[in-house]
């Protein structure tokens, strides 16, 4: 059992990756409102899990506009990155 699991989890991480990945080649808004990556390897494997969290609710809701985080209303990405923390936190047990 724990193999499966661990094998679905690999697959879910290698699709919102690639989601990401396909997403920053197509200059998708959603992706790049929230800026480069950091240049700090630590700081850079957050941000890149947090799109990663994103990048798999969105395809699991398929959701396709350009809105990053459709549930707050009015959001200007102006606050990306505690939007970002807050959204980690709500959907990563879902994954």
């Amino acid at each position: 059992m724990r193999a499966a699991l661990d094998e679905r989890r690999e697959l879910i991480e290698a699709r919102a990756a690639a989601i990401i990945d396909t997403a920053f080649e197509r200059g998708e808004q959603w992706v790049t409102a929230v800026g480069a990556a950091p240049e700090n390897e630590q700081d850079r494997a957050r941000w890149r899990s947090g799109l990663m969290t994103i990048a798999a609710y969105r395809d699991r809701l398929e959701l396709r506009d350009l809105t990053l985080f459709p549930h707050f209303p009015g959001n200007t990405y102006a606050d990306t990155e505690e939007q970002l923390q807050r959204y980690a936190e709500q959907v990563r047990p879902l994954l």
